[in-house]
């Protein structure tokens, strides 16, 4: 006997999944960059008119300009979290899931086979997007971190003698917080995606966490009794 909570449905195909991904991000990339943009407008001024100086190279404008941009950065972080779980806890308890999965006629449930509440689907976003957040966290501590190096060269009296092997130290630790962010990311990236082309629930590991499932929706499809969309809808079979 199937007692999957998914025993009245067809699991997303997924293409379709992967497709429904690419409209997610695009809209909200569109969303947070806006948004970010708005609250960092100050910041961005400034490093415009630090690099109208022409004086980049100088140690003391270095550190400014890295900074600012810390604090774009900051901005942006703060966004992009804010902005991953509001969608999820809109969208999943409204649309079934997000825009893209209405989109491509697909729902989320969760292991009672329901759609999921706001918190549960603000949470698998946030969980989704955990590479990204690494991704951004890593790059503040390598921002941080420079910075630091930085104000050790300003404190120093005779920069002419120690301006090459300063060059060399922002280059090696410039070089080494890169390929540790892209490595960093690229496997925990690597493993929220792959574990969907091996498992059989065709679940992610932030589904597997969640105990969620995405699933087609359609007419043809026989819904669950008592469901939520049976008590809630005026006419469950359809999407409008």
């Amino acid at each position: 006997m199937n007692t999957k909570p998914y025993a009245n449905y067809q699991l997303g195909s997924r293409g379709l999944r992967f497709l429904a991904y690419i409209i997610d991000s695009i809209v909200l990339w569109i969303v947070i960059v806006t948004i970010s943009r708005i609250l960092s407008a100050n910041a961005i001024s400034s490093i415009d008119e630090l690099i109208l100086l022409k004086e980049t190279s100088e140690p003391a404008v270095l550190e400014k300009i890295l900074s600012l941009f810390r604090k774009i950065l900051i901005y942006y972080f703060v966004t992009y979290v804010c902005v991953q779980w509001l969608y999820g806890f809109v969208c999943y308890p409204n649309l079934r899931g997000t825009l893209g999965h209405r989109i491509f006629n697909l729902r989320v449930i969760g292991s009672d086979g329901q759609i999921l509440t706001g918190v549960k689907g603000g949470s698998r976003e946030l969980l989704k997007s955990l590479p990204t957040i690494i991704y951004i966290l890593v790059f503040l501590f390598s921002i941080a971190s420079m910075e630091r190096l930085i104000a050790n060269i300003v404190r120093i009296e005779d920069l002419e003698r120690i301006s090459r092997e300063a060059n060399n130290n922002l280059n090696l630790a410039y070089n080494f917080f890169v390929i540790i962010i892209y490595a960093l990311t690229f496997v925990i990236f690597f493993l929220w995606k792959i574990w969907l082309i091996f498992n059989k629930d065709k679940q992610n590991i932030y589904d597997l966490i969640l105990k969620t499932y995405v699933v087609v929706d359609q007419d043809s499809v026989t819904r669950p009794q008592n469901s939520y969309l049976d008590k809630n809808d005026e006419n469950p079979t359809s999407i409008t």
